[in-house]
This record gives C-alpha cells, structure tokens and sequence, in this order.
C-alpha cells in the first residue's frame, strides 16, 4: 500500500483497522512514506509486510510497529526520518535486512524514552550504494539517535556499509568518499546491542557516547566484536564521550572472542576521544586489537586522545595477541595519543602479552591485577605527566619491567618484579597490614545454643563493623553479600553492617536444626571497591537478655583476600561468650586482625638521583641496585630494606609515632643527614630510635647531620649502640614536640 497526498492520514488509519482485522495467515500490506508527502503518524498498534520511508514517518508513544522489513531512504536526494515516540516499539521479524541509508541521501532515525528499534537480522546502518550511483548524486548519510533507556537491538550484525557496498560503486576520490558518515548518539541508559559491529564500505562513522552503552549480544560468537571487512579501506571509527560519559562496552564473549578490534583491510582507524574515558564491563576476557590482518605497521591503527581512565571493571584486555609488538599504549612516545590512566577494577585483569607500554598512571588496588602472559620481559612506561596520579598495584607479578617518569608516586605491595627504574618522585613499597584487602569474608561456625539439643532457633547479631585506627571502615562497601546452604538463612544481610542497632529484626539471622551441619556454610562477605585495611572488628549481641544471649556466635573466622576463592585467614576465635555490653550496645571485646606478611622482591632498581625510597612496614629485598647518589630511605611499622653492600643510603626519615625498621648492608654516604618527624613526647639523650642496623658496611655516621621536624640539632652525633640500633648523642635532652 502507498499513501500519497492530503488522504495519507485517513488512510493509514483505515489500513491499521485493516492490519488487525487481518487473519493470522493473510498478507500484510506494504507501507510507503513517499519523499514530499505530508508528514505520517501511526497511532494505533499495526502489522504492515515491507516499510519503506521516504518522507517522514512517526510512530506514537507506547504504541508497536511490526513489520517484515524496514528501509530507511531508499535512493533519495533528500531527507527521510523515522520518529518512534517515547516508550513504543518498532520490530522488523522478517528475514530481510533492515537498511538504513541506501544509495543517495540522508536517513535520520529518532528513538525517544524508553523506545525500541528490534531487528531480527542484520541491521545495516548507512547502507551506501549497491550499484553505480547517477550524475549529481550525493553519498550516503545517516543519524540514529538511541534515547534516554531506548534500546537499539540487532539479531545478529549491525552494519556499516553493506555487504556488496563496493567502493568502485562511489565517487571515485577520496575527497568525496569522506561524505559518506554515520553517526550514532547514544543517550543515558541507552543500549545498541548486536553480535558485532562490521564495518563494509568506505565510511566516517561515529558513535557519541552520552550515558549510554554497545552491548555484545550473546557470548556464544567466535570472531571479532568491531570488525573492519576486506573492503573497508581508508574507514576510520570515532568513539567519543561526551559531558563525563565514558565509551562504555558491555562485552560477553569469553575466550572464544578473538579480539575487540581486527582490522581486515589497510589504514582503517579507531580513535577514542570525549572527556569520559573508557569502560569496558562484562566478562568478556580477549585482546584489544588482532595485529594478524592489514595492521598499519607505519602509523597508530588505534588512538587514545581522550579525558579520564581508561577502566577495565569486569573481564579482561590484553594489550594485542600474544606474542604480538604492539603500538597501541606506547604511541605517546609518538605523540599520536595520549597517555592513559588505566584502572584495573577488582576481578578484572590487564594483560601486557609481551608488549611494551606507555601510561600516566596505572591503578589496581584491588583484585585488579597487571599480567604478561607471553614469556619475556615487558616494559611499562607509567608517570609521564609531572601533573598526573601515582600509579598503585596490589600484586605485581614477575615478567613486566617498570620504568617510572614524573614527580608522582609509585605504591607497591607484595611482588615480584624483574626490574624498576625510577627516574622521578617517590617509590612506596608497602606489605598487606598497611595496604590491605578489597575482599573480606566472616563464618560464624558456632552459637551458643549449639551445646543444649533441647532449643531449634536461630543464631542472631545485631550490627558488625570494621576499624582502622579506631576508625569505622566499614562502609563503603560495593557489595553485602551472603552464601547458604540447606535449611540456613539470612536476611537483609546489607543491614548488619549499616550501623544502626535499631534493625535487629532485619538483621543477620542464621538458622539450622539441631545436629544439622548447614551453618559451617553460612558466611556474609564484604567487598571494597579497592583496598581496605581493617585492623580489628566488632559485633553487637542480639538482646541483653540471658536466652538471647546464647543466639550469640562463640567460634567465627575472618578471611580477607582479592577475591572470594582467594582468601586468608585473619583471626579465628573459638569458645567466646558474651560476656555483657557496654553502653552503646557492642561488645566489650575487640577483635584483632592478623595479616599475613608479605615480602617484596626486585630483581633490578635503579633509583635517579634525588628519588626517594619509602618502606612501609614491608620486608624488601634488592638484588641489584644503581643509584645516581645517595638515596633518600623512610621507614616505618617495622620494615626491612636489604640493599646490596655497594648501596649509598644519603639519608633517613623516622616518624617516632610509625615507627622504623632494620636495614640490612647500611652503607651511610659522607656528610648524610637523619631526620626525626615531630611527635608528641621526650627523646632523652643516649635513647635508641627504632631503626636497627643488621650490617653497617662503614662507619660514616659522625658525618651526618642530625634534623628534628626540618631543624637541625647542633652539636648532635649519630651513633650505633652495641645492640645495632641508631642512637643520637648530644650533651643535653632532645624535645621531639
């Protein structure tokens, strides 16, 4: 059916009543939206077979538009426009493809809130030409605007460019091929979904990121999810954030996926820019980039030159294929991107796969974890902006070679690493009591009733609650989550650790009957967003009452770790009783988390001249060490730094309040200096510091210069007592306020 002229309105109308009439084995008419027509709106539910706009279309909000195909401007020199209103729906279950932009002209689909455009195939957005186009036409262009929650869905490919799209069948300079553009807007809770994004023809093509998402459809597929066809030459892919949005990426395919970019034909390129950064969720684990096929060995197929981190928070990338060189992070030496601060979220990982890399900063504090899968040393290039972040890494593991550039600081933890090379700022390395665990799991194993077979009820507390430094550390959490098995249960697990001993009725409430062995299997878990140091912990009784009191547990263990399966155990008590509560309700009892000790190993340092080397309660070793002069050492919580005996210390800053450590192979530089950080309290004459020395390699201290809080003390001389321990001698008492 086509509706041309002043009848058009009266007659779909009278085509909807039509459509419905139909029986369910009756052809559906066609529907044609010709170009010059009045505007068409269809305001009732309707099934038509094949849609063919040309002019403008609309469908009205919460209505639904089902057809067997769907054509967008179909060879045009105008305008076609597609408007489906605010929560409706337009659904293409035919075979066909549905064609958005054919040959000449302009296609512009607008999707409003909370709408949907589904097609059961392929979707192919800024069709192009199939065929030789005529004198004075223009290429194809194409707008699809996802609104605010719409979804965008394809059954299986969303295009660019057509399948037979040959750049042959288009103007014959590149000039005016750079016309031909799609561009995609994506608003808040907006979704494209598909199996893949291909690309076909020679387009510019853009998608604007504006709170909205690509989603991989399903995890089942085997190839690429933005692929550049054999015919795709000189196309380039625009990602853009835009007002703190990220390029976000909801990928699912896991292992069988073979990268999130391949590129099957010469110079085609992917720039990310905007000022949100990168997102990519799902679980999806697989390379950035497939260098296998047409990558452009003498310029940067993929560019960075966006605002903000580039985030990994479920899953994992590696930087290319394994075994693969790749320029895609090191092209900031080129200056042709930008220098990313990656963040690698808890549970996700980043694999370098034997290549070498250049970022601002990298953070993974969490269970995030930096890898290099491909056997060798991979080099990552991290602070080169003096203005940027440090770079924090909970684990590092062997493989990967660090160079840092820039003022900033590196924190470490717990590693073994080939090599460092700091050439600016501050190197931390600090052990797990002082970093901490994103991830933090409690068992009750036993309650007070567990000893009377007489009593079937339930094992209750009030509230829990994490401390640091006296300090409650317990929320923000990102999850409260709870494991059961059997007849056990609980409730509301979120509001045992919500602070407020009102909700005991909510609360945590584990039941079993008697004999049953279920409740060794309960057990409520906390996890951070990053690392969280907890140093003790507390819980609230159910009820002052002595019956209630036996709900109490009498046997728990804490864990913490980087994730559920990955776990140590922190404290573990057996045979406790309530024995009464204080004012406010808790028990009188804190409970002390023991963390298990870490050590840091370094195969190579080498330290610039002026950098300074912060131990923090972790025990390092260095194999080997170059160091430009003397370097700077803080200690504290008890670490120990063990340097090879040809090591300069140039001097020490001892925090009384933190504490020391041991050095081992001291070798003191002439006319050093100790600096003691101001503290409450007296430091009588002759009294040791909390540094001991293991190897004093010679005895230059009667060179060095003693400073309290920044001043110097006249007339003060640092010794070593017969015990190894650093002492300061001068003929009066020395005032540490």
């Amino acid at each position: 059916m086509k509706l041309h002229g002043t009848a058009k309105i009266h007659m779909v109308q009278m085509a909807l009543v039509a459509c419905i009439a139909l029986p369910f084995s009756a052809l559906a008419d066609d529907l044609t939206v010709a170009q010059g027509d009045q505007p068409v709106t269809i305001s009732a539910d309707a099934t038509y077979g094949a849609v063919v706009v040309n002019g403008e279309l609309s469908v009205a909000p919460n209505v639904t538009l089902t057809c067997t195909s769907l054509t967008v401007a179909n060879n045009i020199n105008g305008t076609a426009t597609l408007t489906i209103g605010d929560g409706a729906v337009v659904s293409v279950t035919g075979s066909d493809k549905t064609k958005i932009g054919v040959g000449s002209g302009r296609a512009e689909v607008y999707l409003g809130t909370g709408s949907r455009l589904s097609a059961s195939g392929d979707l192919i957005f800024c069709y192009g030409y199939d065929s030789v186009p005529g004198s004075g036409s223009r290429m194809t262009e194409a707008l699809l605007v996802v609104g605010t929650n719409s979804t965008v869905y394809a059954g299986d490919e969303f295009y660019l460019g057509h399948d037979g799209n040959s750049k042959s069948y288009g103007p014959s300079s590149s000039a005016d091929r750079a016309v031909v553009k799609a561009e995609v807007r994506l608003d808040k809770g907006a979704n494209l979904t598909a199996q893949r994004i291909r690309v076909r023809s020679n387009t510019s093509d853009k998608f604007i990121f504006n709170g909205g998402q690509i989603t991989q459809r399903s995890s089942g597929y085997n190839n690429s999810f933005i692929y550049f066809d054999w015919d795709a030459q000189y196309t380039s892919i625009h990602l853009e954030g835009t007002n703190g949005c990220p390029v976000q990426l909801y990928l699912t395919a896991r292992g069988s996926m073979k990268s999130l970019i391949r590129f099957g034909s010469n110079s085609c390129k992917v720039l990310f820019t905007g000022d949100g950064g990168f997102l990519k969720t799902g679980p999806a684990v697989f390379p950035l980039a497939d260098m296998t096929e047409s990558w452009d060995s003498d310029a940067t197929n993929i560019r960075f030159l966006f605002t903000g981190d580039f985030v990994i928070s479920e899953g994992g990338l590696s930087v290319a294929n394994a075994a693969q060189k790749s320029p895609i992070f090191a092209a900031a030496k080129n200056n042709v991107s930008r220098p990313v601060d990656l963040v690698v979220r808890n549970g996700a990982s980043f694999d370098l796969a034997g290549c070498d890399i250049v970022m601002n900063s990298i953070t993974a504090v969490g269970s995030g974890i930096i890898t290099n899968s491909v056997e060798g040393t991979a080099n990552a290039t991290i602070g080169v902006r003096n203005d940027g972040r440090g770079s924090t890494f909970a684990r590092v593991y062997p493989g990967i070679a660090f160079v840092k550039q820039g003022n900033t600081t590196e924190t470490l933890c717990g590693s073994e690493i080939d090599s460092l090379d700091i050439r600016g700022g501050t190197l931390v390395l600090k052990d797990r009591a002082h970093m901490g665990y994103p991830f933090y799991r409690v068992k009750f194993d036993r309650s007070g009733l567990d000893d009377d077979s007489t009593i079937d009820n339930a094992m209750r507390i009030r509230e829990f609650a994490f401390f640091t430094n006296r300090q409650d550390v317990t929320r923000p959490y990102s999850k409260a989550y709870y494991d059961t098995s059997g007849t056990s249960w609980i409730t509301s697990p979120a509001l045992m650790f919500d602070g407020n001993l009102d909700t005991v009725y909510e609360d945590y409430r584990m039941h079993k009957a008697i004999d049953n062995s279920d409740r060794d299997k309960v057990q409520i878990s906390l996890e951070y967003p990053d690392c969280r140091v907890v140093d003790s912990y507390r819980w609230a009784p159910y009820n002052s009452s002595e019956f209630q009191y036996r709900l109490s547990p009498t046997a728990w263990r804490v864990f913490g770790g980087f994730s559920p399966t990955d776990t140590n155990l922190l404290d573990q008590v057996t045979g406790f009783y309530v024995p009464g509560t204080t004012d406010d309700g808790w028990n009188t009892t804190n409970f002390v988390c023991s963390y298990e000790g870490t050590s840091t190993t370094i195969g190579t340092i080498n330290l610039a001249n002026g950098v300074a080397l912060s131990i923090d309660g972790a025990d390092v070793t260095v194999s080997s060490a170059t160091v430009a002069s003397g370097v700077p050492i803080t200690l504290a919580h008890g670490a120990t730094l063990t340097l090879p005996e040809e090591t300069e210390i140039s001097s020490l800053t001892i925090d009384l309040g933190n504490g020391g450590g041991t050095l081992t192979n001291f070798l003191p530089s002439e006319n050093g200096a100790i600096n003691i950080t101001r503290s409450p309290g007296v430091m009588a004459r002759g009294v040791p510091l909390p540094v001991r020395v293991e190897n004093l390699v010679a005895d230059r201290l009667f060179s060095w210069k003693v400073y309290i809080g920044g001043e110097p003390v006249e007339n003060a001389q640092l010794t070593l007592n017969s015990d190894g321990y650093l002492v300061v001698r001068t003929g009066f008492i020395l005032f540490v306020l």
